[in-house]
């Protein structure tokens, strides 16, 4: 019989523990976000704009129909319709009930997700209760089980892949979640290619300085098998629907063009294959307003037709200095936290207020302590996967404009590093006064009795 070690008798109890509180928090941050999609924001009474774009999509996918154009199947990744298009199927295009219940089991992953990713900085489990807790209630992140947009999947996708990848050396299964992840995180939002690619370069250093050529070789794979073969049939499913090489889709051509100029709206105009007119008009929220003049684009041509707009933002870029242009892409990064809030929630009464409200509060508290979590906080694999998240979409943001809506899904990691920064700060406080508290005391003992005593 084999006597357990101390350590081998508390672990089981522990994860136990952990896994009791992140699925309370995920019961929790369910709860608040079904209320929302039920009696505060259904999704089928908002399908308008992007919404509209997205269900138009799915029922394209969904009755194996086309649009007159078949390149504007390609304007958009197709990651978020694909999973409407799911959504759709199982449970009917009107059950609204099941599908608020279906947003609101997605929006609550990331809650739950970062309970035991605060544990890993954070020896709390207290801590991490309220982190998760935190996220359960954080309003950026509850109004999109409201709209049939790619956020909810989005936040899923990358806090399960940071949960798989930061212990994904320990498991053959976990890499290949990693990997998994990865790919549907890309097919959603292209931009999470950057962060595979900085987090799959650490992976491979790691292992490249471990003995055994096999196993390298394998974990090597379980991260990039999936992630090629989501680009590869991106690839082949822009060619075939555009006649062009693409990525995964042309929207990136129209929002460099935003994000290069001064530009807040492009219409542009075309005969489709099938001989009918169309018309696309685009302007991002966030773009000032009001919006006229020269700001004002109208060309003859497909929306997305990569060489009309290269020509157009090549002579709006003609004589601009440098200077001017590094200065703007900084003011589009900063379009993530500030002047717009997270398109498209309401900004009336008692909403409106809760907009303007936790855009502050992310401004001026949040990312500031997140900011001092990541300088602070131990070394950990979290941190470089949390850097690599946010380098993802800061870049994305210099080079294709920026908007709150679109830091939404990195909130759960700017709050999970604010929170070690409080702890981190707090430890060295409590350690700073400990040790004066020891000086003061050491010199009364050295000074001795006073004279007369």
């Amino acid at each position: 019989m084999r006597f357990m070690a101390s350590s081998d008798m508390v672990t089981p109890r522990r994860q136990w523990s952990v896994g009791s509180i992140a699925l309370a928090v995920f019961v929790v941050a369910f709860a608040v976000r079904f209320v929302w999609a039920v009696f505060v924001q259904r999704p089928h009474a908002a399908v308008y704009t992007d919404m509209q774009g997205y269900v138009d999509r799915a029922v394209w996918l969904l009755d194996n129909s086309a649009p007159p154009d078949p390149r504007a199947q390609t304007f958009y990744p197709y990651g978020a319709h694909a999973l409407i298009a799911l959504e759709f199927l199982v449970f009917g295009r009107n059950s609204e009930i099941a599908i608020a219940i279906v947003h609101a089991l997605v929006g609550a992953v990331p809650a739950a997700c970062m309970v035991p990713l605060t544990l890993r900085l954070i020896p709390s489990r207290s801590a991490a209760a309220f982190v998760g807790l935190v996220v359960s209630f954080w309003q950026p992140q509850i109004i999109y089980v409201g709209f049939f947009l790619s956020e909810i999947w989005f936040c899923a996708a990358i806090a399960l892949h940071a949960c798989a990848t930061v212990d994904a050396r320990r498991s053959n299964l976990r890499l290949l979640a990693a990997g998994v992840l990865s790919g549907i995180a890309f097919v959603v939002r292209p931009q999470f290619l950057l962060t595979w690619v900085l987090d799959s370069l650490e992976h491979a250093i790691a292992w490249l300085r471990r003995p055994g050529l096999r196993r390298t070789l394998w974990a090597i794979g379980c991260l990039v098998l999936p992630m090629a073969l989501a680009v590869g049939y991106s690839g082949a499913r822009h060619y075939r629907l555009t006649g062009r090489w693409g990525l995964i889709s042309d929207n990136a051509n129209l929002n460099r063009f935003f994000a290069d100029t001064d530009v807040c709206e492009v219409q542009g105009n075309w005969i489709t294959p099938t001989g009918d007119r169309w018309q696309y008009v685009f302007g991002p929220p966030a773009k000032p307003q009001p919006c006229g003049g020269d700001r004002v684009v109208h060309f003859d041509g497909y929306i997305g037709d990569p060489t009309i707009l290269d020509h157009l933002r090549r002579a709006r870029l003609h004589g601009v200095p440098w200077f001017d242009r590094i200065a703007r892409m900084a003011g589009n990064v900063s379009l993530l936290a500030a002047k717009n809030t997270p398109f498209p929630e309401s900004g009336r009464g008692w909403r409106g207020i809760l907009q303007r409200d936790f855009s502050a509060v992310v401004l001026w508290a949040v990312f500031p302590l997140c900011a001092v979590g990541l300088a602070l906080g131990r070394r950990d694999r979290l941190k470089f996967v949390a850097l690599a998240n946010f380098a993802s979409v800061v870049v994305a943001a210099a080079l294709y404009y920026g908007e709150s809506r679109y830091r939404v899904p990195y909130d759960p990691f700017a709050i999970l590093f604010a929170a070690v920064g409080v702890y981190e700060v707090a430890i060295r406080v409590g350690h700073l006064a400990r040790r004066a508290r020891a000086m003061l005391l050491q010199s009364r003992r050295n000074a001795g009795p006073l004279e007369g005593e």
